[in-house]
């Protein structure tokens, strides 16, 4: 019997199982993926809708962008600058994009499934213009509003150049979004730091299943 992880990547017809061999072989890889409960309560914690864009940085195997594609319907980007991984990362995203009419099991799709997905191999720290580079010139409707997804993808260092590029080029037309929202999982000291450093307020914050034996297990949606 298949278990959860398992289902739902057959479903989305893609591979982020972490015993992939491809991954297991690369030299000091440090890949590791949010499993898919985790992410059920991470897309009822921000009420994501079909004109919303999620950014998900360093997705790995993408497993973040092609299952909030699928059951919200919104557009998804996902950016890995990992070489290695985003070669597999590209096989995934051809496998989803063929994943034909078979919604599987019980997903509940809430979106209207047709907004893209869009990956882009590039390291965080060479990104120069995101509303080029990452959103590709997006235009949000008026309720739509961006979420940059991070789960630990980069030194805290590179995070605060990240977080000072955005907040500079928001500063300009906002991307256009309603609003705009950094969405942290698994939040460490280093990144607590670096997000203090900058006029954010934290929105929402939301205690997840391992909350009991990991402090660090948690979610934090902090809003520009």
């Amino acid at each position: 019997m298949l278990s959860r992880e398992e289902h739902l990547d057959k479903v989305l017809n893609i591979r982020t199982a972490d015993d992939l061999e491809e991954i297991r072989g690369f030299e000091n890889h440090t890949y590791q993926g949010t499993d898919y409960i985790t992410l059920d309560i991470i897309m009822d914690m921000l009420e994501l809708g079909e004109n919303d864009v999620l950014v998900d940085l360093g997705c790995g195997l993408g497993k973040v962008i092609y299952y909030v594609n699928h059951k919200i319907g919104c557009k998804t980007i996902g950016v890995e600058g990992d070489d290695r991984i985003y070669k597999l990362l590209c096989e995934n995203d051809k496998a989803y994009k063929n994943k034909g009419m078979n919604l599987g099991g019980n997903v509940l799709v809430l979106g209207s499934s047709g907004a893209p997905v869009r990956i882009v191999n590039s390291r965080i720290e060479n990104i120069i213009s995101f509303s080029e580079q990452i959103l590709d010139g997006h235009q949000f409707t008026e309720d739509g509003s961006l979420y940059f997804y991070i789960f630990n993808p980069v030194p805290a260092d590179v995070l605060k150049t990240f977080i000072a590029r955005v907040i500079e080029e928001a500063g300009e037309h906002h991307f256009g979004s309603k609003k705009l929202c950094f969405v942290f999982y698994y939040m460490t000291p280093e990144y607590q730091a670096v997000v203090r450093s900058f006029p954010l307020k934290l929105e929402m914050i939301s205690k997840l299943n391992d909350y009991y034996k990991d402090e660090y297990e948690k979610c934090c949606v902090y809003r520009l």
